[in-house]
C-alpha cells in the first residue's frame, strides 16, 4: 500500500534531498575550513615563541574550540531542520514534516533524526536507505526513526494555488482536492 505524504503534499525528490544535504555540508566545511585556517595560522605564528608543552596546550585549546563550534553548528542545523528547514532545504524548496500531521518535527526529533543518520551512515548503506523505500514518501531509516517525511514545499504551493484558482464547485483535477465541495443536488418539485 502506498501512503502519500501528510496533507497530500508531494514528497521531496531524492535529487533535491541530496542537493540540500550537499549545500549544508559545503557550508559546514566552509566554516570549518576558515576556522582551521585561523587556528593553523595562529599556531604557526606562536610556534617559535612558545615552549613545546605550551604550544601543545594552545593547540589542544584551539582544536577543542573547533569541535565545540562544529557541535554548535550541528545543533543550529538540527534546529533549522526541525523548524522551517536548513539552508539547503530552504534553497531547494524542501522541509521536514511530521509523517502524520504535516507539522514541523521540532528540535529534539530533528536531533534524533540526525543522530540516526550519522549512525546509519557509519555502515555506508544508511545513506542510501531512502532509495529502498517503495512508498511515495521515500523515507530513510533516519526519517522513519523520527517519524518525519521530507516535503516538497514548492510543489505543495503549486497544488494549493491551482486549487485556489479553480472556480467554486468546479470538478477537481486529478490529485487536487476541491477547496469547496459541490452543492448537493436538490430534488425537483413534481
Amino acid at each position: 500500500m502506498t501512503v502519500s505524504p501528510p496533507g497530500d503534499a508531494p514528497s521531496g525528490t531524492i535529487g533535491r534531498r541530496v542537493g540540500a544535504f550537499a549545500i549544508d555540508i559545503a557550508l559546514a566545511y566552509l566554516v570549518a575550513g576558515v576556522i582551521v585556517g585561523i587556528v593553523a595560522g595562529v599556531t604557526v605564528a606562536l610556534a617559535r615563541a612558545l615552549q613545546p608543552d605550551e604550544l601543545a596546550a594552545v593547540m589542544l585549546f584551539a582544536w577543542s574550540g573547533l569541535v565545540l563550534l562544529l557541535l554548535g553548528w550541528w545543533l543550529v542545523y538540527s534546529g533549522m531542520q526541525g523548524g522551517h528547514g536548513s539552508i539547503g532545504q530552504r534553497l531547494l524548496g524542501l522541509r521536514l514534516a511530521d509523517a502524520g500531521s504535516g507539522e514541523p518535527i521540532g528540535f529534539w526529533r530533528a536531533v534524533w533524526r540526525n543522530i540516526v543518520f550519522g549512525l546509519a551512515g557509519s555502515i555506508v548503506v544508511g545513506y542510501f536507505t531512502p532509495l529502498f523505500d517503495a512508498s511515495a514518501r521515500r523515507q530513510g531509516w533516519h526519517d522513519m526513526a523520527s517519524g518525519a517525511v521530507v516535503v516538497d514545499v514548492r510543489a505543495a504551493r503549486a497544488v494549493g494555488s491551482a486549487a485556489s484558482r479553480r472556480p467554486t464547485g468546479a470538478p477537481a483535477a486529478a490529485g487536487i482536492p476541491s477547496p469547496v465541495p459541490p452543492a448537493p443536488a436538490l430534488p425537483m418539485p413534481a
